[in-house]
């Protein structure tokens, strides 16, 4: 991409990738759109020629990340900086938790917010991938938390999703949404009804 004169950034959430922190622990949905609105900042304000040259900016987010993208680019209709466009692959846009399961959650963030206890499809690459190779790669990836959910990343989860449902009619970013059929960590049915097929 850089050779087309594009520049990238990608951002390593706290506790994600190669950033310091607790491993794949989601602290807020605030959190999470904070993080994302100061690195699409700081990407918009240093392009060519160290920012001279504006170049259009869009975000590119899968699973969490599409749905932080689209939460980012909202916020960001309050800052100088425009959004052009929103690029989402699988997008976290919405989840089937039931209200029990909502309120065990809220307990257990009290009580053991950072302890891994949830087994997830999220961190399972034979859930996330059907490509064998995709597999592979992301199993050999040192970066990638494998273990089990922490509740107050699965409380933020399902907290994001619903901020993320309460935003879709305020969406006014053009935005691009690949969702596979098969996806079996995003309930999908409701995406598709909010938004369109």
């Amino acid at each position: 991409m850089c050779e087309h004169g594009l520049v990238v950034y990608a951002l390593d959430l706290p506790g994600h990738g190669a950033s310091p922190g607790t491993r794949g622990l989601l602290t807020s949905v605030e959190d999470l759109i904070e993080d994302g609105v100061a690195v699409a900042t700081y990407a918009a304000r240093h392009g060519p020629n160290g920012g001279k040259n504006k170049l259009p900016l869009f975000l590119v987010g899968s699973s969490m990340g599409g749905a932080i993208s689209l939460a980012v680019s909202q916020r960001m209709k309050d800052t100088k900086e425009t959004v052009t466009g929103v690029v989402m692959l699988a997008p976290m846009l919405s989840l089937n938790v039931s209200p029990f399961i909502c309120g065990v959650l809220r307990v257990l963030s009290y009580i053991i917010p950072t302890a891994p206890l949830i087994p997830s499809s999220a961190t399972s690459s034979k859930a996330q991938y059907r490509d064998e190779e995709k597999r592979a790669e992301c199993d050999r990836n040192t970066l990638t938390y494998k273990g089990k959910l922490r509740p107050q990343s699965a409380l933020v989860c399902v907290d994001f999703t619903n901020f993320v449902q309460d935003e879709l009619s305020k969406i006014d970013v053009a935005f691009l949404c690949m969702i596979a059929e098969e996806d079996s960590v995003v309930d999908n049915a409701k995406v598709r009804i909010r938004i369109g097929r």
